[in-house]
């Protein structure tokens, strides 16, 4: 049967183990010059050869309060399909990180206010909903969320992006946020699915960019159906147009100008799904990578403040085989520990998940294949995913929040997988990627419809935990439980301008690893903005070099390893 791509819905026919890491009880101390350490009573574990593994946390964390909903359980409208993401960021400056959902409504096209987005602040492990307090809880149909310092006062702001109109709320620092949409200049009533916050121009504030997906009328769609193997369905992508991509530029103040067209973030309309600010080729300068669901994705690379076009050039715009794939969610990460950061795209049923590999000299490889991916990622729809050592073996993994389009999938015998298909965790091991067994996981991460999700150390005890926001249902936190090697983790208190998309190298002897701040990343999502490295057996480590934007490079000499730093902007 030939393999048609069809992104988010189709417009024709289709188209482990019983080992328990040792918990670490963490306390904290206060050492002067230039940080502060967290330190863990625990010594680090051989994670070599070892399966990772996770445990359901959220009922123990607090998360099961919350519950997504987002159309009708037949998923009549593609806007029905997306699911909602959830943003990861330390709001209230206390050192742990806090969880922001987002949240639908049962029709697209009617509010409803028992149906809001929600903020769990993190009191040491265990969540408390303050949407109330907060002021944040948005009835709008919720797409995505970014945390990021918009106005340079120590506090990160949040954007909330819609199917409809998008709310900007200033953090006031005591806990509150106050709607400043209108004054901030950050008002757009596109259909926003793909969101990031950092310094593109380096003049030392944050900017922001807000990818949009599709422009959809229930009114042009009510009578208007596709077919699933003989069902009937939404129309997908391709039956609706393309919308143009927004740059708001900062002018230092926390006011917003869109400046797309002059920066050049708009090679062609797309149809957004994802972004990612990252330094390609370490030239100091954030280029940008944008998935477009069943369109070449943009790569955008920054040559000083405007974008060129390098989705051609560099082979990172389609597939290994020329075809503008369905792609979702993307996420960046070293995985070879060659020093260049690599990216990770997510897709629909009948195509692989792309690796691409990062050459150093300007090209994107598909590795999909010679590195497992290719046969385990074909019978899914992926969507939010995510690089992270769970083991600290020094190599990093892979996990995906999966779950089919058309809830009709459950009654079609030809369908690759079922609605709900779970999540899926790859480790890294003998160069390639393994997808770890049923063992790994608890039953309700093997039961549910992932669809948004992020990277974060719930716990404090110095692994990478993982939460998604999965569709129609309460949300699921994974506990990392994985026996693991040497680590250390990086909390860095700057403004969002100096940290998001910072390259962090490590290096012990001969060998090095290379990792950085979010920026905004995985599907609809935010991960934690710590900084995570494993380091397996090794024991030591010789040099970590901060390459904070405009400044000369940080370096550290034989950092403590097995602990949490805090560090400042020198």
């Amino acid at each position: 049967m030939k393999n048609i791509k069809q992104g988010c819905g189709s417009d024709s026919a289709p188209r482990p183990f019983l080992f328990h890491a040792m918990p670490f009880s963490v306390m904290k101390s206060t050492i002067v010059l230039l940080f502060t350490i967290t330190l863990a009573s625990a010594g680090a574990a051989s994670a070599q050869s070892l399966p990772i593994r996770f445990i359901d946390a959220t009922h123990k964390a607090g998360l099961d309060g919350f519950r997504h909903r987002l159309g009708s359980p037949d998923k009549p409208w593609i806007v029905d399909a997306m699911g909602s993401g959830v943003a990861v960021a330390d709001y209230d400056g206390d050192g742990d990180d806090d969880v922001y959902f987002l949240n639908g409504r049962p029709r697209a096209d009617r509010p409803d206010p028992a149906y809001r987005n929600a903020l769990f602040r993190n009191d040491g492990g265990v969540f408390t909903d303050v949407t109330g307090q907060a002021g944040v809880g948005d009835e709008g149909v919720g797409m995505a969320a970014v945390f990021f310092d918009a106005d340079g006062d120590g506090w990160l702001d949040l954007y909330v992006g819609n199917y409809g109109p998008n709310v900007f709320y200033h953090n006031n620092g005591d806990g509150t946020f106050t709607d400043a949409t209108e004054e901030s200049g950050l008002a757009d009533e596109g259909y926003a699915a793909a969101l990031g916050a950092a310094d593109y121009d380096r003049d030392g504030d944050a900017d922001l960019f807000v990818g949009n997906y599709v422009r959809f009328d229930p009114d042009e769609q009510s009578d208007r159906r596709a077919r699933y193997h003989g069902r009937e369905v939404f129309l997908g992508p391709l039956s609706l147009d393309a919308q143009w991509d927004r740059l708001f530029e900062n002018d230092g103040a926390g006011r917003f100008q869109n400046t797309a067209s002059s920066a050049g973030v708009n090679p062609s309309k797309g149809r957004a799904m994802g972004a990612a600010f990252f330094d390609f080729d370490n030239d100091g300068l954030l280029d940008l990578y944008v998935t477009n669901d069943s369109t070449f994705n943009h790569f955008l690379h920054n040559e000083g403040g405007r974008f060129d076009d390098w989705s051609f050039v560099s082979g990172g715009g389609f597939s290994d085989d020329g075809r503008a794939g369905a792609s979702m969610g993307v996420s960046v990460g070293d995985y070879d520990n060659d020093g260049y950061f690599d990216l990770y795209i997510t897709s629909y049923e009948g195509e692989s998940d792309e690796l691409y590999r990062n050459s150093g000299d300007g090209q994107l490889i598909d590795a999909s294949a010679t590195m497992g991916l290719f046969g385990s990622t074909r019978s899914k729809v992926t969507w939010g995913n995510g690089f992270c050592d769970f083991d600290a073996d020094g190599w990093l993994d892979v996990y995906t929040a999966n779950g089919h389009v058309y809830p009709q999938a459950d009654s079609t015998p030809e369908a690759m997988r079922p609605y709900r298909q779970g999540v899926s965790v790859y480790r890294q091991a003998d160069g390639r990627f393994h997808e770890q067994d049923d063992d790994a996981l608890p039953a309700a991460a093997l039961q549910c419809a992932g669809r948004g999700s992020a990277l974060l150390d719930y716990d404090d005890d110095g692994d990478m935990d993982i939460v998604i926001n999965c569709i129609d249902s309460a949300p699921l936190l994974l506990e990392n439980v994985s026996p693991r090697g040497n680590w250390l983790q990086l909390r860095l208190r700057a403004s969002s301008a100096q940290i998001n998309g910072m390259r962090i190298v490590a290096r012990a002897g001969s060998r090095r690893w290379t990792r950085m701040a979010d920026a905004g990343s995985s599907y609809l999502s935010q991960n934690s903005a710590l900084v995570h490295f494993g380091f397996g057996e090794v024991d030591r480590v010789d040099v970590l070099t901060l390459y904070w934007p405009g400044r000369e490079p940080q370096v550290i000499a034989n950092p403590a390893l097995n602990r949490r730093i805090e560090l400042s902007a020198p």
